[in-house]
């Protein structure tokens, strides 16, 4: 097992780059690489309509609430803001996963209730598509304080939406668009192919990355928690899998725990039963 630990930790590091058809977009601002490997590129070359202007803040933003925490925070710092934004992707007939990053960082543009300095009723109110999917009265700042809807919100906290879209005529569409007196506004966008089995992916969160070999190691060693055994089979070979590896080694110890016996104590066992 020695000899095989290190080619598990290499496989699951050159694992972690995004897929080729994966894109990840930082809207409003330069080309920039993540610790995962993967580069938010510069938005103009999907942008088809609505340039508008773009915003940098130097406030840092808050990641908490981001189920990939990864998007760098020069990302979300940047933002593309018009009427209305449309970005097309070509995409192969097939089904995607689309996440949209927002983050609220314009003080005046909000209420005092959405953590901001505006008007009572200031409130930047933004409609979302993407393929057939619509999202109407979007408040950025309130989904930035759970539970949403309640009026009460934060600013400079990054928020998500994710939307399971298929693709049949060759185009991802994506518009977005303002809903009130503010305009609409986006931090970046990520378009991943949709595959619920991701090989590599052992501790399920979506990416493949150092963590997933922790999670198989950890496993091995003894933690409690279970990593997905098909997931972890790097080499799609059977012997690989983690729970095979695992309880391998399991039985092994637990044979090596009996102990020994000649045939001379075997056979004075065996007078003494009967």
């Amino acid at each position: 097992m020695e000899k095989r630990l290190p080619v598990l930790v290499f496989c699951l590091i050159a694992a972690a780059s995004a897929g080729e058809a994966d894109v990840f977009l930082n809207a409003g601002g330069p080309d920039v690489a993540d610790e995962g490997g993967r580069v938010w590129v510069e938005d103009t070359g999907f942008l088809v309509s609505g340039e508008g202007e773009t915003i940098g803040v130097e406030e840092p933003i808050d990641r908490s609430l981001l189920g990939d925490s990864r998007p760098p925070p020069e990302v979300l710092a940047t933002s593309r803001n018009g009427e209305e934004m449309r970005y097309v992707f070509r995409a192969e007939p097939g089904t995607y996963r689309v996440t949209l990053y927002f983050s609220e960082n314009c003080p005046r543009c909000v209420g005092p209730a959405l953590g901001g300095t505006g008007c009572a009723d200031c409130a930047r109110i933004m409609n979302l598509v993407v393929e057939n999917f619509h999202v109407e009265d979007f408040v950025i700042a309130d989904a930035a304080l759970p539970p949403g809807g309640d009026g009460r919100g934060r600013i400079f906290t990054a928020v998500e939406r994710s939307f399971t879209v298929t693709v049949t005529d060759g185009e991802l569409d994506i518009r977005i668009s303002s809903g009130g007196e503010e305009t609409a506004t986006v931090n970046a966008i990520a378009i991943e192919e949709f595959n619920p089995f991701r090989r590599g992916d052992a501790n399920g969160d979506g990416v493949t990355d150092i963590a997933d070999a922790v999670s198989i190691l950890g496993y091995l060693f003894g933690a409690p928690d279970d990593p997905s055994r098909a997931a972890s089979n790097l080499r799609e070979d059977p012997f690989h899998a983690a729970g095979h590896v695992r309880s391998t080694g399991t039985e092994r110890k637990r044979r090596s725990k009996s102990p020994l016996k000649s045939p001379r104590i075997a056979k004075r066992e065996a007078r003494g039963r009967s």
